[in-house]
């Protein structure tokens, strides 16, 4: 399977334990179209978030050059 399948699983797997228990609590206070709502946005922003992480990586902004030190 691989470090990053394994990885890949688990956090798919703490994603749905974690949303459906996001929305089993926002149901005790809002109605259920709201509480799905809710839990549905607040993962849309987490994904947006790591979107953005995303593109920072792969464009490289923000690192250093790299640059060869004579003695190394």
């Amino acid at each position: 399977m691989g470090l990053w399948g394994a990885a890949q699983a688990i956090a798919a797997g703490f994603g749905g334990l974690l949303g459906a228990g996001a929305v089993d609590l926002a149901r005790g206070a809002l109605p259920d179209a709201t509480a799905f709502g809710a839990v549905f946005l607040a993962e849309a922003a987490l994904f947006a978030a790591t979107a953005v992480m995303a593109l920072r990586v792969i464009s490289g902004r923000g690192a250093a050059p790299a640059t060869l030190v004579p003695g190394e």
